[in-house]
Formats: structure tokens, sequence, C-alpha cells
């Protein structure tokens, strides 16, 4: 039989013999920026830049954050390529690798029957407690590491929540808890609705937090071209002008309105919406879609007509949004609420 020497690559991560360095992790970025260099050549929406740090960035990420700790300087290079690649990234990096080693200390602290947690018991325990024993300075340098996690979830545990014997302890609850929520905002609630389209809710939340390159936003930064709004080209261009006092949205809102067979305000919606008392959660539900839906097709529509120099109707323009927007109200909704409004929902059809 050969011998094998260390390191070397398990499952496609590298098994090192000393504590896992910078170098280790180079194959990891490599990875990452192989990735959105093959897909990121393809133009993609914000709506695709989102789904592709989900399912292909953050997977590769979160497959080696489960097994090791990571370095800092691999966390912050990755972090930086998420940044760019999509505006202020989606997760803490850091954080969300201590949350998934924390996974480790939940077993030791439930005694799981793996071979791992017997071997730990062996070897570093001898009696003592998994909360008070302390790594030595012979001990290797992962068990140093998951000690330092065990020290900074330990008040999560005396905190009853989710250590507690018996429980389940799982890696979004444990990020949830090293980043707590921050302010709650209402429109969060339209936004986020499980009946936009992504690419709408994502052109929404950036004009929610007034990022969206308007003209008058650009001359902070040292457009001094044209500033007349691309859509109507009266007045400036500003993110308040756009959603929706121009001419051209106003007629967009009319439309949609026109198609819900329910009257939308053009001034101060999201407000209304908020505070406007619907018959039913699902209605207003839908409503908001088609109002997060407003804001992309108008914002398109600016683009379009700035880059193309034509602009077209706003009937036009409109339908096929209105199309995607009952393809997806059709998908979502569940059998009981589709014939509770099957009459209304046949309308929009």
């Amino acid at each position: 039989m050969q011998l094998g020497s260390l390191p070397f690559k398990y499952l496609g991560v590298p098994i090192p013999a000393r504590k896992l360095s910078v170098l280790d992790c180079s194959l990891l970025v490599e990875r990452i920026v192989e990735r959105i260099r093959a897909l990121g050549s393809r133009h993609l929406s914000y709506g695709g830049r989102l789904t592709l740090i989900k399912s292909v960035l953050a997977n590769l990420h979160s497959y080696w954050a489960r097994i090791f700790i990571l370095p800092k300087a691999i966390l912050k290079r990755i972090d930086d390529i998420c940044r760019n690649f999509l505006w202020k990234g989606l997760k803490r990096l850091h954080e969300f690798n201590i949350a998934s080693v924390a996974k480790y200390v939940w077993w030791l602290a439930n005694k799981k029957d793996h071979l791992w947690v017997r071997w730990v018991n062996g070897i570093y325990f001898k009696g003592s407690s998994w909360a008070s024993v302390q790594a030595s300075a012979s001990s290797s340098w992962a068990w140093k590491r998951i000690c330092k996690v065990r020290d900074i979830m330990l008040p999560g545990y005396q905190g009853d929540w989710w250590l507690q014997p018996g429980g389940h302890y799982s890696v979004n609850l444990g990020y949830k808890w090293l980043c707590p929520d921050g302010v709650d905002v209402q429109w969060r609630h339209v936004v986020w609705n499980r009946f936009c389209l992504p690419r709408h809710s994502f052109i929404c939340w950036v004009q929610a937090y007034q990022r969206l390159q308007t003209r008058a936003r650009m001359a902070k930064y040292g457009y001094n071209g044209d500033m007349c709004c691309c859509l109507c080209a009266e007045v400036t261009e500003t993110a308040e002008h756009l959603f929706f006092k121009c001419k051209y949205s106003t007629l967009c809102v009319q439309y949609m309105s026109n198609w819900l067979g329910f009257h939308l305000p053009s001034d101060d919606t999201w407000n209304w919406w908020m505070k406007h008392r619907f018959k039913s959660l699902f209605l207003k539900k839908v409503i908001g879609a088609a109002i997060v839906g407003l804001v992309f097709s108008v914002w398109k529509a600016r683009n379009h007509s700035l880059h193309n120099h034509v602009l077209i109707r706003p009937d036009v323009w409109m339908k096929p949004v209105v199309a995607n927007l009952i393809y997806r109200c059709q998908t979502q909704i569940s059998s009981n609420v589709r014939e509770r409004f099957e009459v209304w929902l046949s309308t929009l059809s």
C-alpha cells in the first residue's frame, strides 16, 4: 500500500497538515472568478446577478465555510468580488463562516453520535464540560478555532435558544443571531412580495434606497450633460419625478389601473398601498406586485429611451410587463385562493 502525505485534496478541498493558509484557499477564489468571467460576459441583469451569487458563488463559499474557518483575507477577497459583481453583496461572510462552524459546537453540546465527537471527548474534554474546556498551546489549530467559535456563540446557549437539549441548530439561525435584523422598513412588504418578479423586486429595492442612477443623481458625481427627463423631456430627471409624476409614468400607472380594475394613485403610491385596507391579503399582494412592476417598467423605459433614442408608447411598453405579472400570479396562487378570485383573475388574463 502506498503511503500518502499531507497536504492532499478530499472532495475538492485541501486537507493541510497545518493551519489553512491564504495560498491553500486560492483555489476557491479562482473558481469564483472563473464563474464570474464565464457568466458575467452575458450582460446579466441585476436579477440574473443575484441568482448567480445565490446559486453558484455563495454555494462554492458555503461548501468550504462549513468545513473550515477560512482566513479573513480570503473572506474579504470573496466579499469584494461579490460586492463588485452586485451592489452591496448579500451576506457578511465572516459571520456566516462562524455560524457554519458553530454546527460542530452544537454537535459537542448535544453529544451527537459522531466519530469526531467521540474523538474530541477522548482527546480534549477528559471529563470537562464542552462550555468550559480550553484549548491548550499544543492543541491543533482547528480545535483552537472551534473553541473561539464556542466562546462567540456561548451567549446564545445561555440565552436559551439554539443549543437546547433535543433542539436543532441551523446555520441560518446562527447567522441571524450574529447579524440581527436592522430597522424594519415598511416598503419591504411590497418589494419582497412573492408575487413580484425577482428582477422587478431588485430594481424596486435599489430605488427604495435612492440608488438608481438618474441624471440628477449622476450630476453629483460630475455628470454635466442634459438634465431633462428621458421620458418627457420637460423637467429635471429625478427619482421623485420618474416615480410617478412624469407624464409618461402617469400613463403607465393608468394602464396598470385599467388592467387591475383598481385605481392606483400616481401620487405617494407606496404609502397608499401600505395604508389602504384591501379585501384580502391576496389582493394586496397582487396590487403590490403591480406597483413594483411599474417601477421596473418605467426605469426600463427610461433606459431604452436614453440608449436607443426611441420612446415606445406606454400601452405598448406595458403589455409584456402585464403578461409576465399574469404568469407570475398564476404560478404563485394556491387552489383555494384561485377558486375565491376566479372571476377577477379571469378578467386579468
